[in-house]
C-alpha cells in the first residue's frame, strides 16, 4: 500500500513537473512574441496609424477640443492597439517556431534590424502614397479592360 502511494505521488510529481515546464516554455514563447512585436517596428506603425485615424476623425468632427483627441488616443486607441498585439501573439505562434521568433529578435536587435525599423517608419508615408497611386492606376486599368468588352 505504501509502495502504491509513493508510486502515485511520483507519477503526479512527474506529470505536473512536465506540465509546468511545458507551460513555462509556452509562456516564454508568448513573451518573446510580444517582445518581437515591440522591437520590429509595429509600435511605430501603430503610432503612425493612430495619427492617421485621429486626423480622419478630426476632419469629420470639427470643433472637438484637442483634449478630447488626446483622451481618445490615450484611452481608446492605445488600449485597442495593445489588444491587437495580444491577438497577434497566437497568430505569430501559429506561423513561427519559438526558435524562429528568437532569430527574428536577434535580427531586430542587430544594427541592421534597428536601421530597418527606423527607415521603415520614415518611409511609411511615401510607401502609403505610392501604394495608393498604384492602386488607383490598377483600378483604372482593370476598369478600362472591362469597358472594352
Amino acid at each position: 500500500m505504501k509502495k502504491e502511494i509513493i508510486s502515485a505521488v511520483f507519477i503526479v510529481v512527474i506529470f505536473f513537473g512536465f506540465s509546468f515546464q511545458s507551460f513555462s516554455q509556452t509562456d516564454q514563447f508568448s513573451k518573446d512574441v510580444r517582445y518581437l512585436l515591440e522591437i520590429n517596428g509595429s509600435k511605430e506603425q501603430f503610432e503612425m496609424t493612430s495619427q492617421r485615424i485621429i486626423k480622419q476623425f478630426k476632419k469629420r468632427n470639427r470643433g472637438v477640443r484637442d483634449s478630447v483627441w488626446t483622451e481618445i488616443k490615450t484611452n481608446v486607441i492605445r488600449p485597442a492597439f495593445k489588444e491587437l498585439n495580444e491577438k497577434l501573439v497566437p497568430v505569430y505562434k501559429d506561423h513561427f517556431t519559438h526558435k524562429e521568433i528568437k532569430a527574428l529578435i536577434a535580427f531586430y536587435e542587430s544594427e541592421t534590424g534597428k536601421m530597418l525599423v527606423k527607415k521603415q517608419a520614415k518611409m511609411q508615408p511615401e510607401i502609403l502614397t505610392t501604394s495608393q497611386k498604384w492602386g488607383r492606376q490598377l483600378a483604372r486599368d482593370i476598369q478600362m479592360k472591362i469597358n472594352g468588352y
